[in-house]
């Protein structure tokens, strides 16, 4: 064969692989299913937090696996984008009528980055394993820091140690787990606990790790170590205390199991018991009332964890000093707020005390206040609260009441589309999308047991208002 020949029957064999394989029926690309397309559409055009939850939402009526890979995939960075990066929660006397509980309860809708980012990790697990673990590297947890005594806000991680367990039982191949690369990756990540709020979520997932006692120890004693060097936190340490507490009895419980040495670890926790409670005590929301956390009617140091060890004595509950208390913005604190506030009441009990009827709400002298109310409430003005946050929790909490008092009808209606309005023209939307959304949330959520068809009519409103965010929540509610 003259030299280039080979070359020249293997560029015919290929033409002739071209040409058969143009004539062959090509495979059609995986599509959504033709109802989800919409909601597709409207997804990719909504803020990243509210595109990525609608995309998890999605993959769950996507039977192609590819296809649920890429919407996974796709979530999981554009939650990387979200406005809040962690979930956080109100301490006991933060929840109720304060700037703390309705950025909490917003919150509560776990549209922050590392909720979502870990959602979509468990949700590939099921897809494509070692893509999940590697997406579980790639999150960035947010630097929590010590919290200070006026704090109201503390911050919750469970979820990122639930993905971390997960991970652990299912995101390794069987040749990577017998070269024991999840023990390594075990490490590693319980390596970086480094606050008071990671103890317990880190110690369940411990917990649950199927590993021969051998490797048990050595993940146990990572851990171990983190009760020693962990700060002082009193205000973490007061939220969580009950939680480390039962995560570390069930801790104990695993190392019985496997008959474990769990000396070093009894010894270190009483250690940090000891050191965080001694810390300055923080007070509580009302300065009459501190938290009892470390009193002796809190079971801390059980007899499942000390074993032989001694109880904790009266000496070592007792904190160094007191620490200052909660600072808390509180609503209904204005004088406007206050009419507002008063006012919506007089709808709901009249000056009697007592509830109306339905059959008082239908008379023409309580539609009467109603209408007299909405323009007292359209003359509401943003600039008597301290932010914009205050006032729209307050306006859609008035909102709520009216929509769940007014009978079904015109007024009904009216109050319906002003509400809808507000939504729509609230400064909040672009400051806190997640913190603005909550509230049109739970507005469906409080009316639905009750009026199903109001909250069926306010739902659609959400659709025909334009906003993409209240577009997407009506038509994920209807798929």
């Amino acid at each position: 064969m003259r030299p280039g020949g080979l070359w020249r029957v293997i560029l015919l064999a290929a033409a002739a692989f071209i040409a058969v394989a143009a004539e062959q029926p090509k495979k059609e690309a995986p599509r959504l299913p033709a109802d989800l397309e919409p909601v597709f559409g409207i997804a990719l055009a909504a803020p990243p937090e509210f595109a990525a939850s609608a995309l998890l939402r999605l993959n769950a009526r996507v039977p192609d696996k590819l296809l649920r890979r890429d919407l996974i995939e796709m979530a999981f960075n554009l939650a990387a984008k979200g406005q809040n990066p962690v979930r956080l929660v109100a301490v006991p006397g933060a929840e109720v009528d304060t700037r703390s509980g309705s950025l909490s309860n917003a919150l509560r809708l776990r549209l922050d980055v590392l909720s979502l980012q870990t959602a979509a990790v468990r949700e590939m697990l099921a897809v494509d394993p070692v893509r999940a673990r590697e997406m579980f590297t790639r999150i960035v947890r947010p630097g929590i820091g010590v919290l200070s005594c006026g704090d109201s806000l503390v911050p919750d991680q469970g979820s990122y140690f639930e993905a971390f367990a997960a991970v652990v039982h299912s995101g390794f191949t069987p040749t990577e787990r017998s070269k024991g690369e999840h023990y390594a990756f075990a490490q590693g990540v319980l390596g970086g606990v480094s606050s008071v709020a990671e103890l317990a979520p880190a110690a369940n997932a411990v917990a649950s790790f199927d590993f021969p006692r051998e490797y048990f120890e050595i993940i146990l004693g990572v851990l171990t170590a983190k009760f020693e060097s962990v700060p002082r936190d009193n205000r973490a340490f007061q939220f969580y205390s009950s939680d480390i507490e039962r995560a570390v009895e069930a801790l104990a419980g695993r190392v019985a199991q496997l008959k474990a040495d769990r000396s070093a670890l009894a010894e270190n926790y009483r250690k940090f018991l000891v050191t965080q409670l001694q810390a300055p005590r923080c007070g509580g929301a009302d300065p009459m009332v501190d938290f009892l956390v470390g009193s002796p009617e809190v079971p801390l140091f059980g007899d499942a964890i000390r074993g032989d060890l001694a109880p904790l004595s009266p000496a070592e509950r007792t904190p160094e000093s007191a620490g200052g208390k909660m600072e808390l913005v509180r609503y209904w604190q204005s004088g406007s707020s206050k009419r507002i506030f008063d006012a919506c009441l007089l709808l709901r009990r009249g000056p009697s005390g007592i509830a109306f009827s339905e059959a008082d709400r239908r008379s023409s002298e309580w539609s009467r206040q109603l209408t007299d109310f909405l323009s007292m409430l359209a003359n509401w003005d943003a600039r008597d609260e301290s932010s914009d946050a205050d006032f729209h929790n307050e306006k859609s909490t008035v909102y709520q009441a009216l929509l769940e008092l007014a009978p079904p009808g015109d007024l009904a209606d009216r109050v319906m589309q002003s509400y809808v309005d507000f939504l729509k023209n609230s400064p909040l939307a672009q400051q806190n999308t997640v913190e603005w959304f909550a509230p049109a949330r739970a507005t469906v959520a409080r009316i639905r047991p009750g009026h199903p068809e109001q909250a069926a009519r306010l739902l659609a409103s959400f659709r025909a208002s334009g906003n993409i965010v209240l577009m997407l929540e009506a038509m994920l509610g209807s798929i």
